[in-house]
């Protein structure tokens, strides 16, 4: 007899790649069920939360699909999922997993066994997904529901309403106040951990910041030694957000210091986001060079 498992696939990752899970999730959620963190949530209020997990990786889940760079496993939630997965893995094999690596070059953890192929996202793209892991589902027992023509039709008209509503809000006064207030949640989040770190230890020199209004350009700056992080944020329209962007960066020098001769503080770093929200009406900052990766404003800081 087929074993009955609660979900289809589980996703684990890290919090910078929730936003690609998420859109992996959504290109076969009407087929699979599926588990992820953020969307359970209120399921596991109150609960054990490393017992939930533990489970969930272990036992309740046909497929694991693991989003896979440096760093996964040596947080928190990821630690549980990964000796969940391994502990499983010891009495099952690897053959219920799938590891996507998002590092680049690609990498995948060294205890995984040479013969287990992982998928390359770069390679094939993530219009390839959906096929592969419906497969894989298969392979172990589970079956996919097919959705109907109406389904689907329903599902294709969501994604257009979500569009066009998206739209209409960035092009708003109301879309450019939300974005300043997820922005002065940002400025909120720095100061207090630049607080808390130079009660710590005084590392940090000093901070200077611009008032947020509707004008075109706010940064908030703070310095270390000879460096700067730097949050600017660039919104030329007053009632839309074409165009705006937030740049965080680390320079090497003092940003906003006038110096002499003209010269200025070089960029170590740079990064630019987009304010952007989800179908579950989420607020993030995209990132402009990795559209799949997307932060909330805990989460950033």
């Amino acid at each position: 007899m087929e074993k009955e498992f609660k979900y289809e696939i589980a996703f684990s990752f890290l919090e910078r790649d929730e936003a690609l899970a998420y859109e992996i999730n959504d290109k076969i959620k009407g087929r699979i069920q599926t588990f992820i963190y953020s969307k359970n949530q209120k399921k596991l209020v109150g609960a054990d939360g490393e017992e939930v997990f533990s489970k969930v990786f272990r036992e309740e889940s046909r497929i694991v699909v693991v989003l896979y760079r440096d760093g996964w496993g040596k947080t928190p939630w990821t630690r549980i999922e990964e000796t969940a997965i391994r502990g499983r893995a010891y009495d099952e094999g690897y053959d219920f997993t799938v590891f996507i690596p998002l590092d680049k070059p690609p990498q995948a953890p060294k205890y995984l066994p040479k013969t287990r192929i992982w998928f390359a996202i770069d390679h094939y793209g993530v219009e390839a997904l959906p096929a592969i892991l419906e497969t894989r589902v298969q392979e172990f027992g589970g079956r996919i529901k097919k959705e109907s023509a109406v389904e689907i039709a329903e599902k294709i008209k969501k994604e257009e309403q979500f569009k066009s509503e998206k739209q209409i809000f960035f092009d708003s006064e109301k879309g450019k106040q939300e974005a300043h207030s997820q922005i002065e949640i940002i400025w909120r989040l720095v100061e207090d951990q630049f607080n808390q770190l130079n009660a710590v230890h005084s590392v940090f020199g000093n901070a200077k910041k611009s008032p947020l209004l509707l004008q075109q350009k706010a940064y908030y700056y703070v310095y270390s030694m000879d460096l700067t992080l730097a949050f600017e944020w660039y919104s030329p329209y007053r009632n839309s957000l074409n165009k705006s962007s937030l740049t965080i960066s680390i320079y090497s020098g003092l940003k906003g210091v006038q110096y002499p001769n003209g010269y200025g503080p070089s960029v170590v770093s740079q990064a630019v986001y987009d304010f952007d929200y989800d179908m579950n009406k989420e607020y993030r900052w995209t990132n402009k060079a990795l559209e799949s990766e997307g932060y909330s404003n805990e989460k950033s800081c």
